[in-house]
């Protein structure tokens, strides 16, 4: 504990003594603003502990009170109520909550959420990545890491969203699998993240794109840790958690980091896994990672040209219950986004 410590302070110091990235030193040549998107994505802890269905109904009572409206809300470990799992919570109380009142819920010919994906095999149960919307869903697919484990099927999905008439997203929710209790070295991590992006490239059709999720990898804690681990020394600057996160930004071809991006100037960490002040893991452990993103693709093998991303904002969301508990045990993360029409003035070697 002591080491990582005294690596944080350091790290503090090089991100004043560097200087943080500004957006507005970056801003995108952008036309016409089609959308701004509120999004959240949260692994909501489905296992049966610490009054979970109170958590559960807690993180729909909290969506339904977000102002503004959340547009796209995606889940982690959201699981089957029909799959009686000893160790898992059904995922009815949370859909009920959440679809109180209708506005997450199908109507109208409209497709409001996908739920429980993957779908598992023969003696599999089913995933538990799920997706709502207050858009309509004009397009589905999911699929499993050809390396899941075999009790749970792991991998991610395609939510094809129309937000208007000329507006389309692809939102890709995934959860890859951890070192500890999935068993996924780092290797094996690498190969679910490769079988996602190849995925990701043959399905894409021009639209916008996002992709979130837990993906159990250790990242940056925020832009001076990041500078101080590429530009002076790794080893001496390490993410705390699973390794991986520099292969996927990598193999990417250098997405955005949202929340990294939307708080340049901030010097706190952006934790997304904390159990030492999070106590909803009933294990004896002592560390501090942020392992849940929002990316947004840059390169052209998955982002379109034909239009521009502006994050203007982003939070790691620390719910509790009336009674104190904390909802689960990953904090969220949401973040504020406007998309514009590209400037046809500019040509695409001048656009970010």
């Amino acid at each position: 504990m002591g080491i990582r410590i005294f690596v944080w302070g350091a790290m503090l110091l090089f991100g004043i003594s560097c200087g943080m990235l500004s957006l507005a030193d970056e801003a995108p040549a952008k036309g016409k603003l089609l959308k701004t998107l509120r999004i959240l994505t949260l692994n909501v802890y489905g296992k049966k502990e610490h009054n979970c269905k109170e958590r559960l109904r807690t993180i729909g009572k909290r969506i339904l009170e977000a102002t503004p409206r959340y547009d796209i809300v995606s889940f982690n470990e959201h699981y089957n109520p029909l799959v009686k799992l000893w160790f898992s919570c059904d995922g009815k109380a949370l859909t009920n909550a959440l679809q109180a009142g209708g506005l997450y819920k199908d109507r109208d010919e409209e497709v409001k959420n996908h739920k429980y994906y993957p779908k598992g095999g023969l003696f599999q149960a089913n995933g538990g990545n799920s997706l709502f919307t207050l858009h309509n869903i004009i397009e589905f697919h999911s699929w499993k890491f050809k390396n899941s484990r075999p009790s749970i099927a792991m991998g991610y999905m395609l939510n094809r969203v129309q937000i208007s008439r000329d507006l389309t997203i692809d939102v890709w929710t995934t959860h890859i699998e951890s070192a500890g209790p999935d068993h996924c070295s780092h290797a094996c991590r690498v190969k679910q993240f490769k079988q996602m992006l190849k995925t990701q490239e043959d399905y894409n059709q021009g639209n916008p794109v996002i992709l979130l999720g837990d993906f159990n990898t250790g990242g940056p804690l925020n832009l001076g840790h990041k500078k101080a681990h590429e530009e002076v020394d790794a080893e001496t600057y390490p993410y705390p958690g699973n390794g991986g996160y520099d292969d996927y930004i990598n193999l990417y071809d250098n997405p955005l980091d949202v929340w990294i991006m939307a708080n340049a100037k901030n010097k706190d960490a952006g934790y997304t896994f904390d159990c030492i002040n999070n106590k909803t893991v009933d294990e004896n452990c002592s560390y501090q990672e942020r392992i849940d993103y929002i990316l947004l693709p840059t390169s052209p093998k998955y982002q379109t040209e034909l239009f521009t991303w502006e994050i203007v904002d982003s939070k790691i969301v620390k719910w509790k219950t009336d009674k104190g508990q904390d909802v689960s045990d990953h904090y969220g993360v949401e973040a504020t986004l406007n998309i514009y029409e590209s400037d046809p003035a500019f040509s695409s070697s001048d656009r970010r």
